[in-house]
């Protein structure tokens, strides 16, 4: 890859997806946040099209054009399925063609994953997200990964904020129904 070619990054959840585009070095050019990249709150097509719009927002924003990204990542929640990491992949390799944008090396993982990468180097260490929704992940030393919870709010992110709201709107039907 030549040393002029550019890196993009996204760390997308149910309500918000922040995309920086960097150069090789890691020196920041640009950043851009749009809607939910979580293809099952926005759709397989839906996320791939927040991630392609920030792709594009940011090059905008810095003067670069994407032909210039040799790599992009996106860490989102809602891929910890290979079927629906899989479908988002196909999607967004598409429509990169549809665009005519030179190819670029994808990389779709967890929002959890790339938290716990990005925290600790690459190296042993423990992340818990409590956002929309909740997860605990950790690697060991012998790079052993492991994780709790994230399985969405439908079979259960307790500690997430949409499950403490739930829960919360419960409450209250609850104890206003229960008033003479």
């Amino acid at each position: 890859m030549p040393e002029t070619r550019l890196v993009f990054g996204a760390d997308g959840g149910g309500t918000k997806t922040l995309g920086i585009l960097a150069d090789r070095a890691g020196t920041e050019l640009a950043r851009m946040q749009l809607g939910p990249g979580n293809p099952n709150v926005a759709g397989v097509d839906g996320a791939a099209r927040t991630l392609l719009d920030l792709i594009a927002g940011c090059c905008d924003a810095a003067r670069k054009s994407p032909q210039d990204i040799g790599a992009a990542v996106f860490g989102l929640a809602g891929v910890g399925s290979i079927p629906v990491r899989n479908k988002l992949y196909e999607a967004v390799r598409s429509m990169i063609a549809a665009k005519s944008w030179s190819p670029m090396n994808v990389t779709i993982d967890t929002d959890a994953r790339i938290a716990l990468e990005g925290a600790f180097g690459g190296g042993p260490g423990v992340v818990i997200i409590a956002g929309t929704g909740s997860n605990l992940i950790g690697k060991m030393p012998d790079g052993i990964v492991g994780s709790v919870g994230g399985w969405g709010r439908v079979l259960g992110d307790e500690g997430g904020g949409y499950y403490l709201g739930l829960e919360t709107a419960r409450a209250v039907a609850r104890a206003s129904c229960s008033r003479p």
